[in-house]
């Protein structure tokens, strides 16, 4: 926090964040909207000192199950009140913090679909009679969504949808697929910070992934028998895709095929099973600063079953 203050980040509400959205009006440079996910009660200890003393508004994801299980380590409805009289907002994270993605065995997309909907709307509804919020706005749990099932339930709603493979955000972003930089364990150190939150948001005109045979799939999420999945990558600017470099959770950095304005990236190993993703790179003429995007990647166990978390 230190870091931002000193270097003159503007850091956004999610309220303002959405407007721009919504207006297509341009952000700052070095504009930042500072996210957290669950409710933690370490939020209201450790965090909002450090925020209210720099005036900085925050936004907390907020699923409700714990909080009316009245779990020790969950904020109570009285803390997340105070946090909103401290420049917090509060969003929904769904109520019970499932793998949303999900179905259970034997479920029918008709059933799914109602069950995803209940979870989602009840913890609305509880942040709005408790907390009087109007934002529609979800984070998903664990990051995980879907190009054909989740991301069209969230839009039906008119709800935004953060998830959590990393990369800079424009005004052209897919308003049910927000990338956040996770900060905390292995990417809490200060350089690592301060190359993420310096990040420019990178443009393709098409990304797509294609499958072991080389045709295009449909969805991120994978079943179990498609291990091998390529990134195709679309620019207008050569001299930015001769540079772009993508590297895959693992596997570090991948093998590129030029064609005309396309890139394609191809894995050297097996995905494995859970959450993974193509973390893509470009040098900008500002010394220090990246064009960043990422495209995340779900891969089931084989017959399409799910591991356990």
């Amino acid at each position: 926090m230190d870091y931002l203050e000193e270097n003159r980040f503007k850091v956004i509400s999610l309220n303002i964040f959405i407007h721009h959205l919504v207006k297509q009006i341009p952000f700052d440079d070095k504009t930042v909207l500072i996210t957290f996910d669950d409710g933690y009660d370490s939020i209201f200890d450790n965090a909002l000192p450090i925020l209210t003393d720099k005036k900085f508004p925050f936004t907390v994801f907020i699923n409700a199950k714990p909080i009316e299980q009245k779990l020790s380590q969950w904020m109570t409805w009285q803390q997340l009140k105070t946090l909103q009289k401290n420049n917090g907002t509060i969003a929904n994270h769904s109520y019970a913090h499932q793998h949303l993605i999900r179905r259970l065995e034997n479920e029918s997309y008709f059933a799914w679909s109602k069950r995803i909907e209940k979870d989602l709307l009840k913890n609305q509804k509880l942040l709005e009679q408790k907390l009087n919020i109007s934002n529609k706005v979800l984070a998903y749990p664990y990051g995980e969504y879907d190009q054909l099932n989740l991301k069209p339930l969230l839009a039906k709603h008119g709800f935004y949808g953060f998830a959590q493979h990393s990369g800079a955000v424009s005004l052209e972003v897919d308003r049910q697929a927000i990338p956040r930089f996770a900060f905390g364990g292995v990417y809490g150190q200060i350089d690592d910070f301060k190359i993420k939150v310096n990040a420019l948001p990178l443009n393709a005109e098409k990304l797509e992934l294609l499958g072991s045979d080389g045709r295009a799939i449909a969805d991120h999420v994978l079943t179990g028998e498609e291990y091998k999945t390529q990134l195709r990558v679309t620019l207008d600017n050569n001299s930015r895709l001769a540079q772009l470099q993508c590297f895959f959770s693992g596997q570090g950095k991948l093998e590129k095929e030029i064609k005309q304005n396309q890139a394609i990236f191809k894995l050297s190993q097996k995905i494995k099973p859970g959450r993974s993703r193509f973390n893509c790179t470009a040098p900008s003429k500002q010394k220090g600063r990246f064009y960043w995007f990422s495209q995340p990647i779900i891969r089931s166990l084989p017959g399409g079953k799910w591991y356990s978390e």
